[in-house]
């Protein structure tokens, strides 16, 4: 029996051998291709969530702070980046309290002035409860207390 020559044979083996390394190779590359995938998915996640994040830290916001002016002077000023309508400080518990807005408009940086009162024994109020156009719920607001006369600081 004649098996031919063995050049034929070394070259048959040669090509069994590169059919197999190919088979490897292309899972190997379906793998790889799997997690380029993955990775881009999760990179797109992340890019849309810092993205609505962006988006939402540019939304205009309101804040309030209440600042202390002069003797039983105080205002309620917007330190925020956006204009609040329907500014109203609730009163309930507030009787020496005089001033207070209701229902106005205070633009950034705008502030609305009112007094607080004292009198013997009369508590001072640590907070103001504030509501206006698109809050519902009071907000309160921290009173800082008055200097003291005479002191330096």
């Amino acid at each position: 029996m004649d098996w031919g020559d063995p050049p034929t044979w070394v070259a048959i083996a040669v090509s069994l051998a590169a059919l197999a390394y190919a088979r490897l190779a292309r899972g190997d590359s379906r793998r790889s291709a799997d997690i380029a995938q993955a990775s881009l998915n999760i990179q797109q996640t992340e890019f849309d969530e810092r993205r609505a994040a962006a988006a939402a830290a540019a939304v205009p916001k309101v804040k309030f702070v209440v600042e202390h002016v002069h003797k039983l002077r105080y205002c309620l000023r917007n330190v925020g980046d956006a204009t609040a309508t329907g500014v109203t400080v609730s009163r309930e518990g507030l009787s020496l309290v005089t001033g207070l807005p209701e229902n106005v408009t205070l633009a950034p940086e705008a502030a609305h002035d009112f007094k607080i009162l004292e009198a013997w024994g009369a508590q001072r109020p640590t907070a103001l409860l504030v509501r206006w156009d698109g809050q519902d719920e009071p907000y309160p607001v921290r009173v800082p207390p008055r200097p003291r006369r005479g002191l330096t600081l």
